[in-house]
């Protein structure tokens, strides 16, 4: 309890000296301010009178001695030229193939593969090898443009025959 007190007692005397330190600061500095400001010469401006062009609207023109604006000419739409449609590219039957065989042939005609398994999960490259494609999302025959994705289906061949004990 007895130390309480002292710090509270050093506390107490520490912001009273504070506060008597920053009232003296601003105490002494009003003290030291000079009126150094020279008082305010009032000018009278003189008129000006405004030039006779701004002052004094312009007068109207009588509406015979307004030329007329010419008539815009038709606009002539020119005639719509028949783009030619992409040829775009055969796609072969892919079906029965590897997955790694369709994806080589269809970079070569400048398709891209889209590899997914049944479940619709992306093939990995080292499983394209195993895989064959059964189904395509162009038909065989069908067309595509260049850069076009075809989306095949690969599965796993089942096996023909088993060999064993």
């Amino acid at each position: 309890m007895r130390t309480l007190l002292k710090t509270a007692a050093a506390l107490l005397l520490s912001l009273s000296a504070f506060a008597g330190l920053g009232a003296a600061f601003v105490w002494s500095a009003r003290a030291t301010v000079e009126p150094t400001a020279d008082p305010v010469e009032i000018v009278e401006e003189t008129p000006v009178a405004a030039p006779a062009a701004i002052a004094a609207p312009a007068e109207a023109l009588p509406p015979e001695a307004i030329p007329p604006e010419p008539a815009p000419e038709p606009e002539v739409a020119p005639e719509p030229e028949a783009e030619p449609e992409p040829a775009g590219v055969e796609v072969p039957r892919l079906t029965g193939r590897t997955a790694l065989r369709a994806l080589r042939m269809l970079r070569a005609l400048g398709l891209e593969a889209d590899i997914r398994d049944e479940d619709g999960r992306r093939v990995p490259a080292a499983e394209r090898l195993y895989m064959n494609v059964v189904e395509q999302s162009i038909p065989e025959g069908g067309h595509a443009p260049e850069g076009w994705t075809v989306r095949l289906e690969a599965a796993y061949p089942r096996a023909a025959f088993a060999s064993g004990y």
